[in-house]
This record gives structure tokens, C-alpha cells and sequence, in this order.
């Protein structure tokens, strides 16, 4: 069991530890979990897709949080 350093030297005074969630530095949490219907992919336009597909490879550039904007 991992444990929270206490006020109390004690092993009976001993807290468990909140569990740990390991985030990225660069809002490094991809998107959650959704649900979708049918074959289970999105059905992107042709078009649609290809941004998709560069927003990806070029996200570093054109995050806005990177930039400390504003979320909104």
C-alpha cells in the first residue's frame, strides 16, 4: 500500500494515497472517450478528414492553451 506522509510517525496513523493520475506537460490528455453508433468509425468527409489529419500533425503549432489564450 502506498502512503501519505503523516503528522505521526505512527503505522496505525498512516493514510492511503490518492491515486495518481499521469497528464502530459503540453495538455498532453487526448479527447475522451465517446460513443458512436454503427462500425465504430466517424464518418468524416473526404475533405474533413485531411484537416482532421493535419490538425493532428501540426497540433503544437495551433494549440490555443499553448498560447495561453483562453479556453472558449
Amino acid at each position: 500500500m502506498v502512503t501519505q506522509r503523516g503528522v505521526y510517525p505512527y503505522e496505525y496513523a498512516q493514510v492511503a494515497a490518492a491515486p495518481v493520475v499521469a497528464l502530459g506537460a503540453a495538455a498532453g490528455v487526448p479527447a475522451s472517450i465517446g460513443v458512436v453508433e454503427g462500425d465504430g468509425e466517424i464518418p468524416y468527409k473526404p475533405e474533413a478528414a485531411a484537416m482532421k489529419r493535419e490538425n493532428g500533425e501540426h497540433w503544437i503549432d495551433r494549440d490555443p492553451e499553448l498560447k495561453c489564450y483562453l479556453p472558449g
